[in-house]
């Protein structure tokens, strides 16, 4: 696991449609925020349901969180989970949900990071961008974003714990690391999306993200192979 994963830079939009079934399927996107996914997977013909707690959801985003979908909504043909699972309490009894709403052989696409992998030419390389938009932004030293980091996401579950997590309950078919930061912390500004994908392509900044594609089956879950 960790940096022996291979390395995947497509956007998150890319990776979720080629992980999806063949259109039409039916979709459930948890923790879907303003619906932006959502929308570009209807467009691209799949039938979605689309959650999220957030009083800032969409307007084509349905209320309540994943235990809100009951499983006679099901059985869906793939569930998409997109920098959701690192901070839900009961990881475990979460993917148990998931799995429920599932059909057999139905996919779990994840997209999250790994908080562990957030290191010193990481925190450089955000304090850098974050200081480059507003001078006034603090802190601007590495390692002053490192500790703030760390700090801010303590009480999240780490990659190697999702990772775990799924492969004790899915058979994990793709495992791969992908450029997250300019995605999930300078609001996808593209310049910043673009050179996160270059240096991490050049091995100058690790992937922090990790993606994941999982198969509900009966019996033992499995683990990825190396590839």
């Amino acid at each position: 696991m960790g940096d022996r994963l291979p390395l995947d830079t497509r956007p998150v939009e890319d990776f979720v449609r080629t992980a999806l079934p063949t259109p039409p399927a039916r979709v459930l996107e948890v923790g879907a925020g303003l619906g932006d996914l959502a929308v570009d997977l209807r467009t691209a013909g799949h039938d979605v349901t689309a959650t999220d707690p957030d009083p800032d959801r969409g307007p084509d985003v349905r209320a309540g969180s994943l235990y809100d979908v009951a499983t006679d909504e099901g059985p869906f043909d793939a569930v998409v989970a997109s920098r959701v699972l690192h901070h839900l309490p009961e990881l475990g009894g979460a993917l148990d949900h998931l799995a429920l709403l599932l059909a057999d052989g139905g996919r779990l696409i994840v997209n999250d990071f790994a908080r562990e992998a957030v290191e010193g030419r990481a925190a450089a390389w955000m304090a850098a961008w974050l200081t480059h938009r507003d001078a006034s932004w603090q802190p601007a030293d590495a390692d002053a974003c490192l500790a703030e980091f760390h700090e801010g996401h303590a009480g999240i579950h780490s990659g190697a714990t999702l990772h775990a997590a799924l492969a004790a309950r899915f058979h994990v078919i793709e495992a791969t690391r992908a450029p997250v930061l300019a995605h999930g912390y300078l609001d996808r500004d593209p310049a910043a999306e673009d050179d996160e994908r270059h240096r991490c392509r050049m091995g100058t900044l690790p992937a922090v993200g990790r993606r994941w594609v999982a198969v509900r089956a009966t019996g033992q879950g499995g683990d990825a192979p190396e590839r």
